[in-house]
């Protein structure tokens, strides 16, 4: 009984060192692959060029009450958020009834077929129409060079001639593009009651409510840039916030 004792204890240390030492085998592997992974050698950078030059805005925001404008309704001079139009078109079937035929009759006058990409007006995705792509980046410079290259900064920063404000990586960075705002209201409520996320569908039922109608797009397609110059834009200056 002894022996027996013995030997099973024997069987359970060494089956304990197995499992300890496979554990940490699998360990050291995972830690490597992270390594590896998380190498600056593993890295890619990229960047995106934008397909146009010239962007359409398409937001209510400041384009007035567009069931005055619209259907003749009585001005309201409280400027209307998305809700305040949906909660008269509520209260109102006969109202909304003609506001959907006439955005209808606009909509089938567009002729659009197929599918439009949209994208959110946010700060990242101006920056991608406004500022040129990163080129790759360089080798790095011998001792040498790096020398040099801190010699001629630290005479540029000492400069008496050069204004405080200037900053020529910036604005070589700076690229031409075309802002314009749409502002005819059919067309502007039509585009985004018929949105679904980033997509414009050309045969895509109207859906007036606020989730829609509060949204602010971006759009680089060629068909909707020539419908916002038919039907009424103006230029705007490209304003990013960080």
């Amino acid at each position: 009984m002894v022996q027996e004792s013995a030997a099973a204890k024997t069987a359970t240390t060494e089956d304990t060192q197995d499992a300890t030492t496979s554990g940490t085998t699998r360990s050291n592997w995972i830690s490597t692959l992270q390594q590896r992974f998380n190498s600056n050698r593993n890295l890619a950078t990229w960047t995106i060029t934008a397909p146009s030059s010239t962007v359409v805005k398409i937001s209510l925001s400041g384009l007035g009450d567009p069931l005055h404008k619209i259907l003749g309704e009585d001005l309201s001079l409280e400027s209307p958020s998305a809700d305040d139009i949906v909660a008269a078109l509520d209260a109102n079937t006969q109202l909304r009834e003609k506001l959907v035929h006439q955005l209808d009759a606009a909509w089938a006058s567009y002729q659009l077929k197929g599918a439009i990409l949209l994208y959110n007006d946010e700060a990242d995705v101006q920056r991608a129409y406004i500022e040129k792509p990163f080129p790759l980046p360089s080798a790095a410079p011998n001792a040498k060079q790096a020398a040099k290259a801190a010699e001629a900064e630290e005479a540029i920063e000492g400069s008496e001639d050069k204004p405080d404000d200037e900053n020529p990586l910036e604005e070589d960075n700076v690229q031409e593009a075309t802002l314009l705002r749409a502002i005819d209201l059919l067309f502007v409520l039509n585009v985004l009651a018929r949105a679904r996320g980033s997509l414009l569908v050309a045969d895509t039922e109207l859906a007036l409510e606020p989730g829609f109608l509060e949204q602010s797009y971006l759009c680089d397609d060629p068909r909707i840039i020539k419908l916002a110059q038919a039907t009424g834009c103006v230029e705007e200056t490209w304003v990013t916030t960080s």
